[in-house]
């Protein structure tokens, strides 16, 4: 497996894309080139952050793209109970549409959330790794004076390279991921809060304000009420079925359980099972509340920063060897009502 090279033209490129699924695309295409070029640099099977960013950022695609979520939640909505047994009461002043309309608002409105958060990491941490493998000095922000939040990471990483010894470089490359995803969720917080907390009832409010209001509103209550929790519950579920989900080429990962152990039923590569460097034992241990089980790595709430390191650095040690993450995703997006886009 051999990779282009990546340069910082491209990157440029790509960010400047005013198409966000065309961005997306190419933010996912780098960063699997960009995997790929650092294992053939060290010649072991240990993984970087850009493994994990290629498949985070192909499964971030499918929310950008927001083919599924509106059409999924619409089949959820008309088959619950309680959409069934009150909207026939409320048809005559309110339109289907009117509730499509909301959800397609909230998904253009998670999509750009995402959109945005994809592109300000790809915008900070590609070009690092292409300073990286290129062995020059990491960019850095003169705005920021000495504190580089990245420089502590790409150490690791530059340690690892160099590093004859294959247990010690795989717990540096441990560390160095970690030490940039804890960056990296640190820099979505906003966007990924944003993507969560957008609510289909206050648009769905916007929408009829002038139609469902003042009597109105209080003679239709006990049919409206019950109908606008029903529409609540069917976007939570859409969302949350594509919201707390990484697709990988093995399985698709659910983020609110406990990350599954590998298919040996170890739950970490022999070179990670035992952390002997107390740097990277210490920078696992202030983010795992699993004590080193993979029992209790499930994030309970994924808006919250802390729970999701939990889930990640647990995913991060347990995958750091897995070779599938290294496989391209599909870059092609059929995009409704026209050719399919690719990068």
């Amino acid at each position: 497996m051999s990779a282009s090279p990546v340069s910082a033209e491209e990157i440029a490129a790509i960010i400047a894309r005013p198409d966000r699924i065309q961005r997306n695309l190419g933010v996912t295409d780098v960063y699997h080139r960009l995997a790929v070029a650092l294992v053939e640099r060290t010649g072991r099977p240990d993984l970087t952050w850009c493994a994990f960013a290629t498949w985070a950022s192909a499964t971030a695609g499918t929310m950008i793209a927001m083919r599924e979520v509106p059409a999924l939640f619409r089949g959820l909505l008309t088959r619950s109970d309680d959409y069934q047994r009150h909207f026939p009461h409320v048809r005559h002043v309110l339109d289907e549409t009117a509730i499509i309309r909301a959800g397609e608002v909230v998904a253009g409105q998670i999509s750009d959330a995402l959109s945005d958060g994809n592109t300000l990491v790809f915008t900070e941490l590609a070009p690092a790794f292409v300073a990286l493998l290129a062995d020059q000095p990491l960019p850095t922000d003169p705005s920021a004076g000495p504190d580089q939040p990245l420089l502590e990471p790409f150490e690791r990483y530059r340690r690892a390279l160099s590093d004859p010894d294959p247990r010690r470089s795989a717990q540096d490359i441990l560390a160095g991921n970690v030490l940039a995803v804890y960056h990296e969720q640190q820099r979505l917080q906003p966007y990924i809060a944003a993507a969560l907390d957008a609510s289909i009832l206050d648009v769905f409010h916007d929408l009829t304000e002038h139609g469902l209001t003042g009597r109105l509103a209080r003679d239709l209550a006990p049919h409206l009420d019950p109908l606008l929790h029903a529409v609540d519950v069917a976007w939570d579920k859409a969302l949350t079925r594509y919201a707390t989900t990484l697709m990988t080429p093995g399985q698709i990962l659910r983020l609110g359980e406990d990350v599954p152990p590998l298919p040996d039923g170890s739950p970490w590569p022999a070179v990670l099972a035992e952390l002997t460097d107390p740097d990277p034992a210490s920078v696992i241990a202030r983010f795992d509340r699993s004590r080193g089980t993979l029992r209790g790595s499930a994030a309970a709430d994924w808006a919250v920063l802390e729970d999701r390191m939990n889930y990640i650095v647990n995913l991060f040690r347990s995958r750091q060897q897995d070779a599938t993450l290294l496989q391209q995703p599909e870059l092609t997006i059929d995009l409704p009502g026209g050719p399919a886009a690719r990068r």
